[in-house]
């Protein structure tokens, strides 16, 4: 079956809590355009109906476009209240499994700066978290801001990057603070344009930048959330390829929460890595009980 005849199916098997939670959104997005349609025909009748003998050439066809335009509207916005409902309570179970075992103590999630998310991102880029942490650690010793970083010479950034791998990573991260000191007065930018310029910063780290360092929405994928995003979705095909890619992108723009977008970003990851791990598919449980929205 698929996953939009599921959507459809399981609005049969809703909780009461969920029930309620459906009608709240399903009102604020239908009301405005029912209200609207009823009006305009409220009008016609009143002011037109009466006169429609009296008028030569009338053009029903013309009256009717209107009306089916807002037919429309309300019926495209069933499904989109359907699939807003259904992203919502997919944040609340990320969210709410964050709050009970997400990694939240992690060295740069202490002090969070942009400089700080911006270095960590980039290490953790095809590298485990235990990997990084000395490295991360280490290099914060001897670089504390992106001026610090961007007055060092290359050859002692690479010596702290001995050893991680990946040595463009930390090439580009060296050539990125200069740039933030020479065309963004040493304050990083916050706008995902502005990021995406930057050397060695693409789309996924520019979210996460701006999702985790200054708590504004931000679309993240990597590795980890398309997993996630693939088995939940259960979107078929190799990650890379365009098409995938592109229906990937699609629902991990969807699902990110315009609040709270700080502990979205880094439960999605955070599941991810140590839940929906590449092993380990058995764990659409998490996503899939209304138990985990719920609590």
């Amino acid at each position: 079956m698929s996953r939009k005849k599921e959507i459809f199916w399981s609005l049969y098997t809703l909780t009461e809590k969920e029930i309620r939670r459906f009608m709240r959104i399903w009102i604020q997005t239908l009301v405005p355009p029912a209200v609207t349609m009823s009006l305009y025909f409220v009008i016609f009748g009143s002011l037109i109906g009466p006169r429609i003998g009296e008028m030569d050439g009338f053009d029903y066809v013309q009256f009717m476009i209107p009306g089916l335009i807002m037919m429309s509207v309300i019926t495209n916005s069933y499904a989109n209240v359907v699939s807003s409902f259904y992203s919502v309570k997919f944040q609340k179970s990320i969210l709410n499994w964050y709050h009970k075992d997400g990694r939240k103590n992690l060295p740069w999630q202490q002090n969070i700066s942009a400089y700080s998310v911006w270095i960590s991102e980039i290490m953790l880029q095809q590298t485990q978290v235990v990997t990084v942490i000395p490295y991360y650690e280490r290099f914060m010793s001897s670089f504390p801001t992106v001026r610090d970083l961007a007055e060092a010479t290359q050859d002692v950034v690479m010596e702290h990057w001995a050893g991680l791998g990946y040595y463009s990573r930390a090439r580009n991260l060296h050539q990125t603070a200069k740039m933030i000191i020479s065309e963004f007065q040493g304050i990083f930018p916050n706008e995902i344009d502005d990021l995406i310029k930057l050397p060695g910063i693409g789309r996924t780290t520019a979210g996460a930048i701006k999702s985790l360092a200054f708590n504004q929405r931000g679309t993240i994928l990597d590795g980890n959330v398309k997993r996630v995003l693939s088995r939940y979705h259960k979107i078929e095909g190799w990650s890379g390829s365009s098409k995938t890619n592109k229906a990937l992108w699609f629902y991990a723009d969807k699902h990110t929460p315009n609040t709270h977008v700080r502990e979205y970003t880094q439960a999605i990851m955070d599941i991810g890595a140590t839940v929906c791990k590449k092993n380990n598919p058995c764990c659409t449980c998490l996503l899939y009980t209304s138990d985990a929205a719920d609590e």
